[in-house]
C-alpha cells in the first residue's frame, strides 16, 4: 500500500490551504509541481504520518532565476 501525502499551498509556517491528498512521493511531487505552474506560489507536500514537510516549492516570480522545488530530508 502506498503512503498518502497532502499537497497544501501556501508555506508551512503562515496560513495555508489544503489541496488534495496524492498516493505516492513521486506522484505528490509532480502535483505539487503541476499546481505551481497553473497558479504559481508556494506550494509543499506533507507527510502525515511522520508529521513533516517532505518537498517544497515556490514559483512567485523573483529576480533570482527559476523556481526550484525542494526535497527536505526525513
Amino acid at each position: 500500500m502506498k503512503q498518502t501525502y497532502d499537497v497544501f499551498s501556501g508555506a508551512p509556517e503562515e496560513e495555508v490551504l489544503w489541496v488534495e491528498a496524492v498516493d505516492g512521493l513521486n506522484h505528490a511531487i509532480d502535483r505539487m509541481t503541476q499546481r505551481s505552474r497553473e497558479n504559481p506560489g508556494r506550494y509543499f507536500v506533507y507527510n502525515t504520518s511522520s508529521q513533516t514537510v517532505v518537498a517544497s516549492i515556490d514559483t512567485f516570480q523573483s529576480d533570482y532565476g527559476p523556481a526550484q522545488t525542494h526535497q527536505h530530508p526525513s
